[in-house]
C-alpha cells in the first residue's frame, strides 16, 4: 500500500519532503553529535543540579517531539542528549536548535538497573516548549525516603513545579492546579489539566475492569462513560494520557456490549475511533490503539487503520510496526547464550520456532511459564522440528546467568526436564546482551509487554502472536496452535 497519494505536482513533492523529514527523525535517535537540527526563534536551555551526583555520572534528556505515549517508548522516535557534569556541578543541555514545538522530556540518570528501562529516569516525561530555560534543582527528602525534592526556576518553569507538585501531593491537585493557573500560558495549564485527568481517569477505569469487587463497580463505569470530553482537540492531541484513556474508555464500553452482530468488539472499536474524532487526533488514537492492541487485530483491521491515517508520519509508523504482524518475515537476531555464543534465529528454518521473551522479577512472566509455558517444553522435547527459545531482557547478565542456572524442579530424575522459574535446558537460552528493551530484537518484535510469546514457523515467518492463541488459553490452545503450525507445509507460505 502506497503511503502517499496522487496529488498536484506541488503538494506531491510538499508530501515527499516531509515523508524524508519524518524518516530521518524515525531513524535519528539524536545524541549531540547526531542531533537533527531546526532553527529555532528562541533558546531552549535545561540546567540541572543533583545534590548527590559524582563527576563521574552523565545526565541523559530523552525528548518525544511529538509525544504519542505516556510512557518513555524508546521503540518510538525520539532524541537522546547526554550531559557531563560541568565545571559549575551542574549538567547542561541547549536544546535550541533540537525542539520544534511542544513536546516532552525525560530525564535520567545513569543506565537502567533493569532491562525494562534504557535509562534510570527521575523526571518523566515533563512538558518542554521551545524557549524554557530552566534551572532544576533536586535535593534530598528525607533520610527516610529515596529520591529527590525537585524545584523549577526559569522561564517556563511554573508548568514543571505544577506538574511535580501535582504528582507529589495528588490529593491536592486541585489546589495546585489553581495555585499555578495564572502563572502560565492557558495552553501549558490545559495540556496538564488535561494529562492529570487522563492519568487519573484512566487509572479507574482499569482499576474497575481487572477488579470485579469494586463496590458499585457497574455505576461508576457508567458514570464515566456517560461524561463528556470538554477538552479540545488540539489540547487533547498534546497530552502524553488522555488520549490512551479516551481509547480505553471505548475498548472498556464496547467490551460490555451485548449487540447482536457484536462478536468483533476490536474491529468496533476501531469504528467508533473513525466515527468520534477527526484530524490530528483521530490519526493520534488511531495509532495507539493500533500499536496497544496489534496483537488482537485481524488482517482487515489492520489495513483499515493504515488505510485511514492521513498524518505521513504516522503512517510511516504504524507500517513499520505492521512488518512484526502474523504473515511478515521473521527478524533474523543474533543474541549470545551462556557460553557467550551467538545464535541466529536462521539457524533453525524449516522448524517450528516459540520464542518467549522475558525478565527476571516478572510475576507474569513466571506464571506463564510454570502454568503453561515448561508443560509444552515437556510434551515436545522429543520433537525435532520445533525449538523453543526464551530470551531475556535483563540488564545485569550475572542476574540472567544465575536465573538460567538454578533449578527448582531438583525431584525430577531427569536433569533436562528440572526448570527454573522461567525456562529450562530443554530451551536455548539468549540474552540481550544488556541492551534490554533497545535491543534490535525488542524493537523490531514491538515487544512492549512481558511475558512475549511469539511463534515462527517453518518458513521463517510469524505464525502467530496472539495472546489468546499462545499464552492465555493455557496448555491446550498453545499445544493446538504449535500442532497447526507443525502440520502446514512449508510450500504453502
Amino acid at each position: 500500500m502506497t503511503i502517499i497519494n496522487r496529488a498536484k505536482n506541488s503538494k506531491h513533492i510538499a508530501a515527499i519532503m516531509s515523508l524524508v523529514l519524518c524518516l530521518l527523525s524515525y531513524y535519528a535517535f539524536a545524541s549531540p553529535k547526531n542531533s537533527i537540527l531546526i532553527e529555532g526563534k528562541s533558546s531552549t536551555r535545561i540546567n540541572v543540579s543533583i545534590y548527590d551526583a559524582t563527576t563521574k555520572d552523565t545526565l541523559w534528556a530523552v525528548i518525544y517531539d511529538p509525544c504519542i505515549k505516556d510512557w518513555n517508548d524508546y521503540s518510538l522516535p525520539h532524541m537522546e542528549f547526554f550531559s557531563a557534569m560541568g565545571s559549575d556541578k551542574k549538567y547542561h543541555f541547549d536544546l535550541t536548535n533540537s525542539l520544534k514545538g511542544t513536546g516532552y522530556i525525560s530525564l535520567c540518570k545513569g543506565r537502567a538497573f533493569n532491562g525494562l528501562e534504557k535509562y534510570n529516569p527521575i523526571l518523566v516525561l515533563y512538558l518542554i516548549n521551545p524557549g524554557d530555560n530552566i534551572d532544576i534543582t533536586a535535593s534530598p527528602l528525607s533520610t527516610k525516603r529515596h529520591g529527590y525534592y525537585f524545584t523549577f526556576e526559569g522561564s517556563g518553569s511554573a508548568k514543571y513545579n505544577c506538574r511535580w507538585q501535582t504528582d507529589t501531593y495528588k490529593r491536592s491537585k486541585d489546589t495546585i492546579l489553581s495555585k499555578y493557573k495564572d502563572s502560565m500560558p492557558k495552553k501549558d495549564y490545559e495540556i496538564l489539566k488535561c494529562n492529570i485527568e487522563g492519568i487519573e481517569k484512566g487509572g479507574q477505569l482499569r482499576s474497575l475492569s481487572f477488579n470485579d469487587s469494586i463496590p458499585n463497580e457497574e455505576k461508576m463505569k457508567d458514570k464515566i462513560f456517560s461524561e463528556v470530553d470538554t477538552y479540545s482537540p488540539d489540547i487533547v492531541n498534546l497530552s502524553n494520557s488522555y488520549p490512551r484513556y479516551l481509547i480505553t474508555k471505548i475498548c472498556e464500553k464496547n467490551s460490555l456490549a451485548v449487540t447482536p452482530g457484536f462478536s468483533n468488539k476490536y474491529f468496533q472499536n476501531y469504528l467508533d475511533i473513525l466515527s468520534k474524532f477527526s484530524g490530528s487526533l483521530r490519526d493520534k488514537l488511531l495509532f495507539i490503539y493500533f500499536t496497544e492492541y496489534f496483537d488482537y487485530l485481524n488482517d482487515s483491521a489492520r489495513v483499515a487503520i493504515l488505510h485511514n491515517i492521513d498524518d505521513i508520519y504516522l503512517k510511516h509508523l504504524v507500517t513499520e510496526w505492521d512488518k512484526s504482524s502474523k504473515g511478515s518475515l521473521a527478524y533474523d537476531f543474533s543474541l549470545p547464550n551462556e557460553a557467550g555464543q551467538f545464535i541466529r534465529l536462521s539457524n533453525f528454518k524449516n522448524r517450528v520456532v516459540l520464542l518467549d521473551f522475558y525478565f527476571t522479577g516478572c510475576a507474569a512472566c513466571l506464571s506463564y511459564y510454570q502454568r503453561t509455558l515448561c508443560q509444552a517444553e515437556k510434551y515436545y522435547k522429543n520433537n525435532k522440528n520445533i525449538v523453543f527459545i526464551a530470551i531475556s531482557i535483563d540488564s545485569n547478565k550475572n542476574l540472567w546467568l544465575k536465573g538460567i542456572s538454578e533449578s527448582i524442579d531438583n525431584h525430577s530424575p531427569n536433569k533436562e526436564d528440572q526448570h527454573n522459574k522461567y525456562t529450562s535446558r530443554n530451551a536455548i537460552n539468549l540474552y540481550t546482551n544488556g541492551n534490554g528493551v533497545t535491543d534490535s530484537a525488542i524493537i523490531h518484535y514491538k515487544v512492549s509487554e512481558f511475558p512475549q510469546p511469539i511463534l515462527i514457523d517453518k518458513a521463517g515467518r510469524i505464525f502467530s502472536r496472539d495472546d489468546n492463541e499462545l499464552r492465555k488459553g493455557g496448555i491446550d490452545q498453545l499445544k493446538k496452535t504449535i500442532d497447526k503450525a507443525l502440520n502446514e507445509e512449508v510450500s504453502k507460505r
